[in-house]
């Protein structure tokens, strides 16, 4: 991350900020004591910011119901900024199957709003029961879903609002660490995760067009059919793509740098579970 804001500067930001989706108590460098984490703090001379807490301001949707979901709410601070760059691992995701840069934007909602059923501008509470599986409506004054009968899938719902999130705040450079990361899942929470040392890093303008790119170094079709591959359900990438958003056929996408064959590193993993 460190090297990213030093390229920031460097091309003449003059006030860039990290948010983090994630929602601990702690704020900034106390939550985040790595010392690359502390190097940029250093730099920028901001904070780290966490973006489930906190927030009184929230900005509404250019775009609404890009595909499914209502008109969500997202936080100010990824509206306000002239330059919105989604810093994404290269890893799998037992959702979604691949967290990429698209899927990394999907805590760009308030934790205040979505965040489970305490709805309070301090909940550490994360978005299951209302993104994941439509359990329960945003809180009371929030728009309802544009779907009266949405479905209650996870894997149908989890694709559909990673789209909308891109509908709301357009990413405008998505850079991919793939250097060192794991397979498996998302997190060290999932069930299996393997190391994985690709050393890659994968950079585009265009985010499902450097997500395409992205899951086809890790083996994957990126045009699979819904439950296939590494989709346990909804591709996501397809999706935008039916929006127009961009590519996801690699063979439409110009790539600089290695080949795909090159940068070929297969995680050979595929979900356990699919459609649920």
């Amino acid at each position: 991350m460190s090297w990213a804001f030093r390229g920031a500067h460097i091309s003449g930001a003059s006030q860039p900020r990290i948010r983090s989706g994630d929602c601990p108590r702690s704020r900034g460098s106390e939550a985040h004591p790595d010392p690359g984490k502390q190097q940029i703090h250093q730099l920028s001379g901001t904070d780290l910011e966490h973006g489930g807490l906190g927030y009184r301001r929230f900005s509404h949707p250019q775009d609404p119901g890009r595909v499914r979901r209502h008109a969500q709410h997202g936080k100010h601070s990824y509206t306000d900024c002239d330059v919105f760059v989604s810093v994404a691992k290269l890893k799998n995701h037992e959702t979604a199957g691949v967290t990429l840069s698209m899927k990394n934007s999907f805590g760009i909602t308030p934790n205040a709003l979505y965040g489970q059923s305490a709805h309070d501008e301090a909940s550490t509470e994360n978005r299951l029961d209302m993104l994941h599986m439509g359990k329960i409506p945003p809180p009371h004054g929030l728009p309802r879903e544009v779907d009266p009968a949405p479905p209650r899938r996870p894997t149908a719902r989890v694709p559909r609002v990673t789209v909308d999130m891109i509908g709301i705040r357009p990413i405008d450079l998505a850079i991919i660490d793939g250097i060192e990361t794991i397979s498996g899942g998302e997190g060290p929470w999932a069930q299996g995760p393997t190391l994985q040392k690709p050393k890659l890093l994968l950079v585009g303008r265009n985010p499902v067009c450097t997500d395409a790119i992205a899951c086809a170094c890790m083996g994957y079709d990126p045009t699979a059919a819904p439950g296939t591959g590494a989709f346990p359900g909804d591709n996501h990438l397809a999706l935008a793509a039916q929006q127009n958003i961009g590519a996801h056929r690699p063979d439409a996408i110009e790539v600089r740098g290695l080949t795909v064959q090159e940068a070929l590193h297969p995680f050979m993993w595929e979900p356990k579970r699919r459609n649920f």
